[in-house]
């Protein structure tokens, strides 16, 4: 939700409290939509990211997208970003700063920074049960500096 309480991010869509509008979020068609597992908007409302398996952050002014979880070469990454997966299904796993400058996600993907590859142990994606380990890297990205950094592992 923005700071003022004005715009709610839901799943794939941005609602306009003060209007009622309920608008799908950075533009996305019907399809792409419907892929949408989290999103967020910051704090002042300007901008959005969600993930539908890859983190895309946008401009909510200009409709202009930016794949957040993309590999050196511009390549998607190579597991999912931004959801994590629970034994109760998915959660989000994206965040905003308030000026949308900084996202942070969580991700599987072992090829977002350069010389980074899987674990051995995180090769299956969204392993699940109390023996499976927990293959989360945590990334932050700058937006100003259009450059993704891994600061932690859960």
């Amino acid at each position: 939700m923005s700071a003022d309480g004005r715009y709610v991010a839901l799943r794939g869509w941005i609602h306009d409290r003060t209007n009622g509008a309920s608008t799908p979020i950075c533009g996305l068609d019907a399809d792409e939509q419907s892929m949408v597992r989290t999103s967020v908007v910051s704090g002042d409302g300007r901008w959005a990211a969600y993930s539908d398996g890859q983190v895309v952050l946008c401009d909510l002014g200009s409709g202009a997208r930016v794949l957040v979880s993309a590999a050196p070469d511009g390549g998607p990454g190579d597991g999912p970003s931004g959801i994590v997966r629970g034994h109760e299904g998915y959660s989000g796993g994206l965040d905003l700063s308030a000026d949308g400058r900084w996202l942070v996600f969580a991700s599987q993907a072992g090829n977002l920074t350069p010389g980074e590859e899987k674990a051995a142990r995180c090769q299956e994606p969204l392993a699940l049960g109390p023996e499976a380990p927990h293959c989360y890297d945590i990334y932050l990205y700058d937006r100003e500096e259009g450059r993704v950094a891994r600061v932690g592992r859960e």
